[in-house]
């Protein structure tokens, strides 16, 4: 949308889609579109909650696997246009992008191919992970307004190799 004033001193106001020749003089500048929304400061943060894994169970995942992640939204007045997802384990210190740019729906939902992290030069570790959810607009430890989506780094998980199977009548058994 633009606003054109014409040399006759009529104001035009709308969509500048011409087809055509345009004569005469006049000055033009263009619109830009600001909305604003009032947010009562003393609602809290947007945040997630989260589906799978369910919010109070405690969840090992075997490296090489995929990982399914899913939650829905929760408290946000103004919805990001994008989000990051990331894995960050404190063991080595690393952290893993399940996500990036990723677009906002009710209900978000990502899977993490573990098995290309399963080597390399940061190759996942038998630990304890934290999966973060945040504003891909922000940086990763912004403290949000309220309405506006926190960093969400609740969700604890534990991330394992699978051992070759023993049996227990084994020659190597420590118990003899």
């Amino acid at each position: 949308t633009g606003s054109d004033t014409a040399s006759s001193g009529a104001t035009k106001t709308g969509t500048n889609t011409e087809t055509g020749t345009r004569t005469g003089t006049g000055t033009g500048t263009a619109n830009t579109a600001t909305s604003s929304i009032w947010i009562d400061p003393r609602l809290p943060a947007g945040g997630v909650s989260m589906i799978t894994p369910g919010p109070l169970t405690t969840t090992y995942y075997k490296i090489g696997q995929p990982v399914t992640f899913v939650w829905n939204y929760t408290s946000l007045s103004v919805t990001p246009s994008a989000i990051n997802v990331v894995a960050s384990c404190s063991l080595n210190d690393a952290t893993y992008t399940i996500a990036s740019n990723m677009s906002v729906k009710e209900t978000g939902s990502v899977v993490w191919d573990t098995k290309d992290f399963a080597t390399g030069t940061e190759p996942l570790l038998t630990a304890t992970y934290t999966l973060i959810i945040y504003d891909e607009s922000e940086p990763i430890d912004h403290v949000a307004s309220a309405g506006y989506l926190g960093t969400q780094n609740r969700l604890l998980f534990g991330m394992y190799v699978p051992q070759p199977y023993t049996p227990l009548n084994s020659k190597s058994s420590s118990f003899e």
